[in-house]
């Protein structure tokens, strides 16, 4: 069922003056109320609109079709192929169903002493290319949980050294090895930073941390000598 949704007759500029209004029928050739259909007949003219009493969706004419319009402040379904180019940015819970091809991640290469990486981040490979001294990447708050970055030793940086440290009140955990016996290595403000130290180190060394949305980020799939300072 769609709802009634007129506009005003516009009024035209005759000689500098305010002219009279347009005849009394033009809101009913562009604006259509109609009634026990979800979609306009064929024989709408293009520009006719309506709007559905049922979900308040925005119908019009378009190209010989009838289309919907998306109303941004509530859930929504997008149906068919969809080209999304430049930065777009989703938030909350997005969905995809069916394949999704041309995906890439986001990758930092840096030389910088020191990185401060944000929430807006998340996803990103950093890979470290300093080839002396320490590059100290600090993680946001683990209190989101989700966020997941990647850091990774460059071609190169072999003598230089990945430090990564946290918000004050979180902690990294990860076993990096049989010989722990269960055990993690713990790195928090106060005990040091977790490092993929310098004596040890080559080119393609690793780790992926996941913040589990209270305290904690977990090491994934470390690579390469990974110890706490």
């Amino acid at each position: 069922m769609l709802a009634e949704f007129l506009l005003p007759a516009p009024r035209v500029q005759v000689s500098g003056r305010q002219g009279n209004p347009m005849p009394k029928d033009w809101p009913e050739t562009h604006i259509q109320r109609i009634v026990g259909t979800a979609d306009l007949p064929a024989s709408e003219t293009s520009s006719a609109i309506a709007v559905e009493t049922a979900t308040h969706n925005l119908v019009f004419r378009a190209g010989g079709s009838t289309r919907k319009a998306i109303d941004n402040a509530s859930d929504q379904t997008v149906a068919g192929a969809k080209t999304f180019t430049g930065s777009n940015a989703f938030s909350g819970a997005v969905a995809f169903t069916g394949t999704v091809a041309g995906l890439r991640q986001s990758v930092s290469v840096t030389l910088a002493d020191t990185i401060a990486i944000t929430a807006a981040m998340s996803g990103t490979t950093f890979i470290a290319t300093k080839t002396t001294a320490t590059q100290v990447f600090t993680l946001p708050a683990a209190a989101t949980a989700g966020l997941v970055y990647t850091f990774v030793a460059g071609a190169g940086s072999a003598g230089g050294e990945i430090r990564i440290g946290v918000q004050t009140g979180d902690n990294i955990v990860g076993k990096t090895s049989g010989a722990q016996d269960g055990t993690a290595l713990v790195s928090t403000v106060t005990t040091g930073l977790l490092l993929n130290t310098a004596a040890g180190n080559v080119a393609g060394d690793g780790t992926t941390l996941v913040s589990d949305g209270i305290t904690t980020w977990y090491m994934v799939g470390p690579t390469g000598a990974w110890t706490v300072t």
